[in-house]
């Protein structure tokens, strides 16, 4: 294309987005104004234009986040597929949550919600009495604060795939695990036989997990995602049970515990994301990956730490969900 070629095609393109600029996506406009730098030209954006290009895409993004927070959760894929790498990690981060359970504002709805029913209820005197609505709706209103506490991990754990996860470690907890603890048990010491299995678990949970969000994709994008999740889970989870070197660190003023969680959190994370990278995964994966194990590092306790919990609770006859 010759310079004279290229500068009636700029002519062109900022003709038509002077007479329409909401046509053109923020992309188009870059590309103009790369045109225009290149030919020593100035272009000049349309203000409103821009801001409701802007808007746009927050909505866009916006509307992403919600398909991929259902879809995770769910394992069912809906609406339209990104446009960009903007839309994509959007919907990449949606499904991370709606993956492990995590509803973002659950917690302020259903305080509103629950808040605005004691309202009502109090108001009702003249149908179901004064006395009785009052103390109907002093109940929920002392609750909801209670109840917008505890929402946001309500579903924590409870997706579809989570939920597939659970059920496949639990079988194998009855039929596979027993009998490879007892052969492992013959050749190591307990300690590490027992953190093994826990590893085992992890990686048993992920795994079927992520191939159950994946079937969507085929048998194919099943078996990598089945696969890519158990070794995670694995990893992740040993990761947690590792030796502790809070307590080297905390030798030179670190606090421990802290130390332990930063150690968890930036190891898990960056061996996910790093591990996606290397299966050739575009950004929007490889930052799930990042956050999936961030939020493990963050979430997981060592082996010692949760059967100490489990001890506690069943002496108390507390059900994990009550604990």
């Amino acid at each position: 294309m010759t310079e004279e070629e290229y500068g009636k095609r700029y002519t062109d393109l900022v003709r038509l987005y002077r007479s329409s600029p909401g046509s053109f996506s923020a992309d188009d406009v870059d590309q103009i104004e790369y045109i225009a730098k290149t030919l020593g030209r100035r272009f000049v954006r349309d203000p409103q234009a821009a801001e409701e290009s802007l808007g746009n895409q927050i909505g866009d993004m916006l509307g992403q986040f919600g398909s991929g927070l259902v879809s995770g959760f769910t394992t069912i894929p809906i609406g339209e597929d990104p446009e960009d790498t903007g839309e994509a990690i959007a919907r990449s981060l949606g499904q991370l949550l709606g993956f492990i359970g995590v509803v973002p504002g659950l917690g302020t709805a259903t305080r509103v919600g629950t808040t605005a029913a004691a309202k009502v209820l109090t108001r009702a005197s003249g149908i179901v009495g004064k006395q009785g609505a009052e103390k109907l709706g002093a109940r929920l209103a002392s609750g909801a604060t209670k109840i917008s506490q505890t929402a946001p991990g309500a579903l924590r754990g409870k997706s579809i795939p989570m939920m597939v996860g659970n059920k496949a470690v639990q079988y194998s907890q009855k039929y596979v695990l027993p009998s490879a603890r007892s052969k492992a048990l013959k050749h190591l010491s307990e300690g590490t036989v027992d953190k093994l299995m826990d590893a085992g678990e992890m990686a048993i949970q992920l795994g079927f997990a992520s191939a159950a969000s994946s079937w969507s994709g085929g048998i194919d994008q099943m078996i990598k995602g089945g696969l890519l999740g158990a070794v995670e889970g694995g990893v992740f989870r040993g990761i947690t049970n590792m030796t502790q070197l809070g307590g080297m660190l905390a030798k030179g003023g670190i606090d421990a515990k802290r130390a332990n969680l930063a150690i968890r959190t930036i190891s898990s994370s960056l061996y996910g994301g790093l591990h996606s990278k290397s299966f050739g995964d575009p950004i929007e994966l490889q930052i799930y990956h990042y956050l999936l194990g961030a939020y493990f590092g963050i979430t997981d306790v060592p082996y010692t730490q949760r059967k100490a919990v489990e001890f506690i609770n069943k002496s108390r006859n507390l059900t994990p969900e009550e604990a």
